[in-house]
């Protein structure tokens, strides 16, 4: 029986570390301007808001620089959400991998969040020792707490993009209004604020975001200097266990249909919002 179980679970491992080898190059090669647009758009988010800052006089925020204040926290909410739209994309996942029956859709969707999480790390990371050497902002203060911050907002993705894949199955609409959505939660997430700086009367409702605690951690881990009053890793650890159970249920659940799917093309394959 062991023995079984171990031979399967080697065969799964291979099967993902294939899946990663082969998503990976269509990524890099093939939708290689996607990633570039999605880059860009990172860019464009971090010049707006760090304009904003100088404009209004304020090139530091209690002593952490504007622009690796600004870059933290976006790529905190980013590597959420592109690992929210790559794990919800159903109906496409399982698409150019019909000829291979061992290969399921919650394997490809897990392989594409892989590279999409290692790819925004490997960005993040360097980007961020890139402002050092210009002498921007300072080097991480913990880079590899840093990482695991990042793989926890990647993981909590993972796990909330199955659950709304299987909304997006069946009420495709609700993807537009969805991306009308994370444009709220990116400004409440604490891009642009730290939670001193929250209005008391909002107080319970912004401590209450998983993502606000998520990029706290993120700038204690970047600075150094600043520790949250508010940031809960228990918190946000059953946020990501509880939507990495129901997501995983649900998909299983929604895997026949989501094969039965007409809404196929390889288009999609990456689309973010």
């Amino acid at each position: 029986m062991t023995d079984t179980f171990s031979h399967a679970l080697e065969n799964q491992f291979r099967s993902l570390r294939s899946l990663i080898y082969f998503e990976s190059n269509l990524r890099f090669a093939r939708r290689s301007i996607g990633v570039i647009e999605e880059l860009a758009g990172i860019l464009i988010h971090v010049a707006g808001f760090a304009a904003l800052r100088y404009l209004a006089g304020a090139p530091t925020h209690y002593s952490m620089p504007a622009i690796p204040f600004m870059t933290s926290g976006i790529f905190a909410f980013w590597m959420l959400r592109s690992n929210i739209m790559q794990a919800s994309n159903f109906n496409i996942a399982k698409n150019r991998y019909m000829v291979l029956p061992r290969v399921t859709q919650l394997d490809v969707l897990t392989a594409r969040c892989i590279v999409n999480t290692l790819l925004y790390i490997g960005v993040a990371m360097s980007v961020f020792y890139l402002f050092y050497f210009l002498g921007i902002g300072p080097a991480p203060y913990a880079p590899w707490t840093l990482i695991m911050i990042f793989c926890a907002c990647s993981l909590w993705g993972y796990g909330t993009g199955l659950v709304l894949g299987s909304v997006f199955l069946f009420l495709p609409v609700v993807r537009t209004i969805f991306g009308g959505f994370t444009r709220v939660l990116m400004y409440t997430s604490g891009i642009m604020f730290i939670w001193p700086e929250v209005p008391y009367s909002f107080r319970y409702i912004v401590e209450k975001n998983p993502l606000f605690h998520m990029v706290e951690f993120v700038r204690e881990a970047y600075f150094g200097t600043y520790i949250s009053a508010m940031a809960d890793p228990f918190y946000v650890f059953k946020w990501i266990i509880l939507s990495l159970a129901l997501g995983l249920v649900v998909e299983r659940l929604c895997r026949p249909y989501a094969l039965m799917s007409t809404h196929r093309g390889d288009d999609a394959d990456f689309d973010t919002i």
